[in-house]
């Protein structure tokens, strides 16, 4: 902290010329609020990610496997003996205070037997009930046996369709029992 040596240094802080700059400020200041009030209140996108790799160990679920994956070694298995893909699952006011308009979900999918059949699923849910719930055909990635084919597909949110307390879920299911594996899947949610 530095001291002042003289009496010529406060005189200087007192000026009028000082003054005046002073006296300025709450304009300024309310100008630049009011600025900052009008600019567009973006929010910015949300994206959420795993290539299954460093969730070994902490997804205890026998759907995970070792093996060739599309981006290492881990990926998930689903179809024969569950249905479905472990969910991506998020309270909706943990992945924005606005409403989720989209969802953009890009994964890797692999049928090991064909003729095999899924859905890529977002739900919003409150307990064990849907409150919104729609879903994307894959059978048209599913068609050559042994292959990983990326999957993208966005879900258009219409407003009010599920609530700040929803948990939003994002998954693969297998329509016919037919073994899918799934890599390398992200969500990017935008309002």
């Amino acid at each position: 902290m530095s001291r002042l040596r003289n009496t010529s240094e406060v005189a200087y802080f007192c000026t009028e010329e000082s003054m005046k700059m002073f006296s300025r400020t709450p304009v300024f200041v309310f100008f630049m609020l009011f600025w900052a009030c009008s600019q567009p209140n973006e929010v910015p996108e949300m994206l959420f990610q795993t290539d299954f790799e460093s969730e070994a160990g902490w997804l205890t679920d026998d759907r995970m496997e070792k093996g060739d994956g599309h981006s290492g070694s881990w990926y998930i298995r689903t179809g024969d003996f569950v249905p479905y893909s472990p969910a991506f699952q998020l309270k909706a006011a943990l992945i924005s205070q606005r409403p989720i308009r989209k969802a953009e979900v890009v994964c890797w999918i692999r049928p090991k037997d064909v003729p095999a059949d899924g859905h890529l699923i977002f739900s919003a849910d409150a307990g064990t009930t849907s409150v919104y719930w729609k879903h994307k055909e894959l059978a048209g990635y599913l068609k050559e046996r042994g292959g990983w084919n990326e999957v993208t597909e966005t879900f258009e949110i219409p407003d009010g369709s599920f609530g700040p307390d929803n948990i939003i879920k994002i998954y693969v299911l297998s329509k016919n029992n037919k073994v899918i594996h799934v890599d390398d899947f992200s969500v990017r949610f935008s309002n």
